[in-house]
């Protein structure tokens, strides 16, 4: 079975002139083209995902975390949308 995954842009209102969804096609395209030049399959699933990458951006800093479907049904206070 081909690993489902979808990604969770957060954005804090003091980022201006940014467009979220444009954004967020193009971070998902540029996933998926990763994957696949490493050899892996992956498919975007915003119901059930098996991995969300996290990008939380508050002025110019930027995080990112990966979370697991195991890591979610472990530490019930992950509140990923």
């Amino acid at each position: 079975m081909t690993p489902s995954w979808k990604r969770s842009l957060i954005v804090k209102p003091l980022l201006k002139h940014y467009t979220s969804l444009e954004s967020e096609k193009e971070l998902d395209e540029w996933l998926l083209a990763q994957l696949e030049m490493a050899g892996k399959k992956a498919r975007i699933d915003f119901e059930a995902p098996d991995k969300i990458v996290v990008i939380e951006m508050v002025q110019n800093e930027c995080g990112v975390g990966l979370i697991t479907k195991e890591m979610k049904e472990r530490f019930t206070f992950i509140k990923i949308k």
